[in-house]
């Protein structure tokens, strides 16, 4: 996958997926995941740590219509898009490190209202947030309901 530049809509439509572990995949030049799995009714579990993943751009509206996704791993994540969990039907558990981790705050507290399991992968224990000493994550323990730190 190294020189591929786009994976909008591979997935879109796949009514019978169940699982993608896409798990140290080298993605250096992808900066597009629009729509990725979009109405993928059947789909649970997302493996997205994919290897050199710091070129993404787009990742808007990637789980649209995914009825039945329970959990996400966006640990190699660097950012994400504010619009990339529109349309999810419920709220799943997401395994993310600590550069995303305020993203997926104001995300899903301001932008979705939407309380989330977040659990933070790193051997760092560098967040504010996570240590309850950022002003602004003083209510973390209000909308996150679950934060492990390794």
């Amino acid at each position: 996958m190294e020189g591929v530049v786009s994976m909008e809509s591979t997935f879109s439509g796949c009514s019978n997926l169940y699982e993608v572990d896409l798990e140290g995949v080298n993605s250096q030049n992808l900066i597009n995941i629009n729509n990725l799995f979009e109405k993928c009714k059947k789909l649970i579990k997302v493996n997205l740590s994919l290897k050199n993943i710091s070129e993404l751009l787009e990742s808007n509206n990637c789980f649209i219509d995914c009825e039945n996704l329970k959990f996400i791993n966006l640990s190699s994540f660097h950012k994400i898009n504010n619009n990339m969990f529109l349309g999810l039907k419920s709220i799943p558990t997401i395994e993310a490190n600590e550069l995303i981790y305020n993203d997926l705050y104001y995300i899903f507290h301001f932008n979705l209202n939407k309380a989330v399991n977040i659990t933070i992968t790193t051997n760092e224990s560098n967040n504010e947030c996570a240590k309850g000493n950022d002003e602004k994550c003083k209510d973390c323990s209000n909308i996150f309901k679950k934060i492990v730190q390794h």
